[in-house]
């Protein structure tokens, strides 16, 4: 219909856009930092000869994977490539296009976990301030309770080692010598303990 005006509801991360058109980001909050495509360098180098397969192989196998990486179906997907789909279903059977296919979904994984543990480093500081908060000011025991929990674990002061720290100075080594007829025994406790 001419003229009709649809609207939508937001969707999570979509941007606040005012009727004059300008953005409005959202208060406090920063805006996530992306895997840069030119920018992007893989964890490890490898040269032609250390793929899972040849390069003619691989060729297609890249191919393929892309296609399915942008949602393309195996039917277009062959006839972009110019070959009959039980060529696309043999590469995607290949045990190159499940290496191939881990090696990139394992080097997204590490990008975006350095961006994850960028980001969360830098709200670390506020992070701890507001459990300190908590332990000191709560109001309810129990979170309390739950956040010097927290703060003793992050500091490594749990009950399982602060009993194992115990039973360090507790050791005890014997030393038992048979001369002949005469028995020597030596008792030293290990650390003092």
């Amino acid at each position: 219909m001419p003229g009709k005006v649809t609207r939508l509801l937001a969707r999570p991360g979509d941007p606040l856009i005012l009727p004059d058109g300008r953005y409005l980001e959202p208060e406090g909050e920063e805006v996530a930092p992306k895997i840069s495509p030119k920018k992007f360098k893989a964890t490890k180098r490898r040269a032609l000869n250390e793929l899972p397969a040849p390069t003619g192989t691989m060729n297609g196998i890249a191919c393929v994977l892309v296609y399915t990486f942008m949602g393309v179906s195996e039917y277009d997907i062959a006839d972009a490539m110019k070959v009959d789909i039980e060529a696309v279903r043999k590469l995607k059977r290949h045990s190159g296009y499940q290496e191939a296919f881990e090696t990139i979904s394992g080097e997204f994984i590490n990008a975006n976990s350095e961006l994850i543990s960028s980001r969360l480093a830098a709200h670390a500081h506020d992070a701890l301030s507001g459990v300190i908060d908590i332990a000191k000011n709560g109001k309810k025991e129990n979170n309390k309770l739950r956040a010097n929990i927290d703060i003793l674990e992050r500091g490594g002061v749990t009950a399982k080692e602060h009993a194992s720290r115990n039973m360090m100075g507790k050791s005890e080594l014997r030393i038992v010598t048979i001369d002949g007829e005469v028995e020597v025994s030596v008792s030293h406790t290990i650390n003092g303990g």
